[in-house]
């Protein structure tokens, strides 16, 4: 009798803990994460993203990631680094919750393009502005894993400039560090 009522409560604990839990999305609290993919195929490719957000209010969180690219291949060189301040606002308190997401971004990039024993180099700005949903997956109290899919305008300046309208789905992860008591 006592070793059933140990299934139950361990039954209990597996099942209905995840769904009390919920991250640390209070006024004061951090979240520190990223996200990042690797490309292996010609070009090979390396895209990070991390950033850091502050919670400013209840679910509202203010913060800036830094968008770091490489790319290389036989004839091209290519490097990119910028900043990207975001606005997020999370609803639910769950561990699956949704949020609303802007960004504003902007990188410089650094071209060298090898011609037989000739070099080109080339940089140029990009800007950028998107919006999106997204869903968090706490899967402790204080990791998430995430995905945001956004739509945004790319506009590049080389020699003129270049306007792009893009959907992406974004995946990664964040750290949510609570509030000092």
């Amino acid at each position: 009798m006592v070793k059933q009522n140990y299934t139950y409560l361990f039954l209990y604990i597996g099942l209905f803990l995840p769904l009390t839990c919920f991250g640390q999305t209070e006024k004061g609290s951090k979240l520190l994460g990223g996200s990042g993919s690797i490309q292996f195929y010609d070009p090979f490719m390396i895209n990070l993203f991390p950033d850091v957000g502050f919670f400013v209010a209840d679910h509202l969180a203010l913060g800036s990631g830094i968008p770091v690219s490489f790319s290389t291949d036989s004839r091209t060189d290519y490097v990119s680094l910028g900043l990207s301040p975001f606005a997020r606002y999370y609803l639910g308190q769950s561990t699956l919750r949704y949020f609303l997401a802007t960004e504003v971004g902007y990188r410089h990039t650094w071209n060298t393009f090898t011609f037989g024993q000739d070099k080109l180099q080339q940089s140029y700005n990009t800007w950028d502005i998107r919006g999106g949903v997204g869903a968090v997956y706490f899967i402790t109290e204080q990791i998430g894993l995430e995905a945001l899919l956004s739509y945004g305008t790319f506009r590049t300046y080389v020699s003129g400039e270049t306007i792009r309208n893009r959907l992406n789905l974004t995946v990664g992860f964040q750290i949510y560090l609570p509030a000092k008591q």
